[in-house]
């Protein structure tokens, strides 16, 4: 796959892939693989010339059990020192769950409530009227 990747890369615009339902097609010429040669890509890296079959969904059909909205995603956020450190207490305790995993079950059950009644959050300041501002 890396091997494709690097030379679709690198192929010139004008270049065309030729596409079949779930089979797509490269076909790579002695002048393209010198031209990636001679830029210095590694052998290894290249395809080598002649017509390439790739099938698509191959990754479905390898992982049929995959499920991307139970994949987890790794992200970076910024959270109140005191509620990381309530977080981090309560992993703490004997049999708990990490802080993450507590963090996760927190929103989802959020996410659930949401999705079964319209939950109660914070309204957004009234608009205020020309009158009103002006007072």
């Amino acid at each position: 796959m890396l091997r494709f990747a690097l030379f679709v890369r690198s192929l010139n615009e004008r270049e065309t892939v030729m596409k079949k339902a779930d089979e797509v097609y490269l076909d790579v010429t002695e002048e393209q693989f010198r031209q990636m040669q001679a830029r210095g890509i590694d052998e290894d890296a290249l395809l080598a010339p002649g017509r390439h079959k790739f099938t698509r969904g191959l990754f479905k059909q390898m992982h049929s059990g995959y499920a991307p909205q139970q994949a987890s995603v790794s992200v970076t956020v910024q959270l109140d020192a005191d509620l990381l450190a309530w977080l981090r207490a309560r992993a703490a305790q004997c049999g708990a769950a990490s802080y993450q995993a507590q963090l996760n079950a927190e929103l989802r059950a959020l996410l659930e409530q949401e999705a079964t009644a319209k939950p109660v959050l914070a309204a957004e300041p009234a608009k205020r009227t020309r009158k009103q501002r002006a007072a």
